[in-house]
């Protein structure tokens, strides 16, 4: 394959290099550069180039940018692909610059990188041994006693070896893991987003980066056990049916008509809000012309309002002038560059 070149004529690996250690040394203006430089002609690349640079060089020293720019990444490469041909460089654009700017200057961590090539050379020279394959059952018990151990070498090395031979089996599991042993919100949604991503990258060359075991593995190790979200689901899963609460029957149910329910039922019973912090500066209901699609009596229904024309404006041009198959992307394919 021939070399690759951003608009400005610099080679694309040179671009991507300067794009991470810009990152590395802060030096956001740089990164943006670059990184947009990148952006605008090999999307794909970068948005992925952006997961493995966060895992990285960012790491445990800021997990919420870490699950907000492997969600971002993830979310995005859908997007892209979604409005190919649209003049749509400009708001993708924006996004991936507050990235890299979020990314140059937070605080930094690569010690899931330090973590790897150390089980790895110890792995090479003997000072770790690798574990014997058995059945995924035995050496996914075997991860989950490391884990719950806090051995975080021995648990990267029993998950390597997974790898070796269930490369996508695992993610899932470790996303299951998360969710039963940690129950928080920002771990288990890192997880998962890492999964994906994970996923997304054997699907286009069948490997993906040594970071990625590594920041799972630590991020698992090092955060707080707690089994409530465990707890939670099995008391609503396989128990006895429960009934539909009063509170549920409103004007917007069967059974909540039926039993005379109109819109001031649900204005002041099904719209209540518990822990409400953030009071509304605009009234939902007016006691002399009602709400937007019912009259002040309750029962009068006013023109649907929140009918949206086929004709809604998206990008350069109206969904309904997207043709089922987009053109060619004239630019060299994407993927092929890992």
């Amino acid at each position: 394959m021939g070399q690759s070149f951003t608009p400005d004529g610099n080679l694309l690996g040179e671009a991507i290099s300067a794009l991470q250690k810009s990152i590395r040394r802060g030096e956001s203006e740089d990164a943006a550069y670059f990184g947009l430089q990148v952006f605008s002609r090999f999307p794909y690349y970068l948005l992925k180039r952006l997961a493995v640079i966060v895992v990285e060089d960012i790491g445990l020293a800021n997990l919420m940018l870490v699950e907000r720019v492997v969600a971002t990444s993830n979310t995005m490469l859908k997007s892209v692909e979604y409005h190919r041909g649209l003049k749509m460089y400009r708001p993708y654009g924006m996004i991936v610059a507050q990235l890299l700017r979020e990314m140059s200057l937070s605080p930094k961590s690569r010690e899931a990188d330090h973590m790897v090539h150390e089980v790895l050379r110890e792995r090479r020279v003997g000072q770790i041994k690798i574990p014997q394959q058995a059945s995924y059952e035995d050496m996914v018990a075997r991860l989950r006693g490391e884990i719950a151990a806090r051995n975080e070498k021995e648990a990267l090395n029993q998950l390597l070896t997974i790898i070796d031979g269930y490369a996508t089996w695992i993610w899932p599991e470790m996303t299951v893991l998360a969710a039963e042993t940690i129950g928080d919100g920002l771990v288990v949604s890192t997880m998962a987003h890492i999964t994906a991503t994970v996923l997304t990258f054997f699907d286009a060359r069948k490997s993906y980066e040594g970071n990625f075991p590594a920041f799972a593995i630590l991020l698992l190790c090092r955060s707080d056990e707690s089994t409530r979200t465990a707890e939670l689901f099995d008391a609503v899963t396989d128990v006895p049916k429960r009934e539909i609460p009063d509170y549920a029957h409103d004007v917007h149910t069967g059974k909540g008509r039926r039993m005379g329910r109109d819109y001031m039922h649900f204005i002041k019973e099904g719209s209540l809000l518990v822990n409400e912090a953030y009071p509304s500066k605009y009234r939902f209901y007016d006691p002399v012309h009602g709400t937007a699609s019912m009259a002040a009596d309750g029962k009068t229904k006013q023109p649907e309002p929140y009918k949206v024309s086929n004709g809604f404006e998206t990008g350069a041009r109206r969904i309904s002038e997207v043709p089922e198959k987009e053109p060619d992307d004239p630019r060299p394919e994407q993927d092929d560059l890992f």
